[in-house]
């Protein structure tokens, strides 16, 4: 009778993309990945680093789970994103805004400044706002690296760092809406249609 030792399996380690809300089962919050290890680091573990209300922390994926999007009923068809076309800011108005921003001398604070994360949350706002709440652009401002157990010294260099790579992405933001026209107004439809009839005749 052969005895063959039985190969026990282990469940595949668990990795969360940036964007992706979770939950930290212990000790029980919310919150954003904001950056993900690109490989198994401590314990065979992907590291993450989450942000939540009480700052971010450094988590790996078996302390994480997934947050189910809202129920809604089978019949009632739910938007794809929260802020709809109609409410996203015309390029006039979203360019000052995000100049404004640009403008700040953020890299100048301390890394661990409140007003660091004041910014960020401004900014992110009118990204959301100009783009979409879950478009392209708001995903590419929110991802961050992580300067967790840094010294003081590298950790504002990292600060600097980073404040300049969304300084970037807000000067790129800029320049496609100075490329997209304004939407036309309804009285401005209707003059142009008025003046394609006209032509047409």
């Amino acid at each position: 009778m052969c005895m063959c030792a039985r190969q026990i399996k282990r469940p595949p380690k668990r990795r969360f993309a940036v964007g992706a809300e979770v939950r930290v089962k212990r000790p029980g919050v919310s919150g954003t990945i904001v950056q993900l290890d690109a490989s198994p680091t401590v314990m065979g573990e992907y590291w993450h680093t989450v942000r939540t209300d009480r700052g971010e922390r450094r988590e790996p994926g078996s302390n994480l789970e997934l947050i189910p999007p809202p129920a809604a009923n089978p019949y009632r068809k739910e938007p794809l994103t929260a802020v709809t076309d109609r409410e996203l800011l015309r390029p006039e108005q979203a360019i000052p805004l995000l100049d404004t921003q640009l403008k700040e001398a953020v890299e100048a604070l301390r890394h661990d400044d409140s007003e660091v994360d004041v910014w960020e949350a401004v900014t992110l706002k009118v990204v959301e706002r100009t783009f979409g709440e879950h478009s392209r652009e708001a995903k590419q401002f929110v991802a961050t690296l992580s300067y967790a157990g840094q010294s003081d010294e590298k950790a504002q260099a990292w600060h600097i760092e980073n404040i300049r790579s969304k300084k970037i992405l807000l000067r790129a933001f800029i320049k496609t809406l100075e490329l997209i026209p304004a939407h036309p107004t309804h009285d401005e439809d209707h003059r142009f249609a008025r003046m394609a009839v006209s032509e047409a005749h």
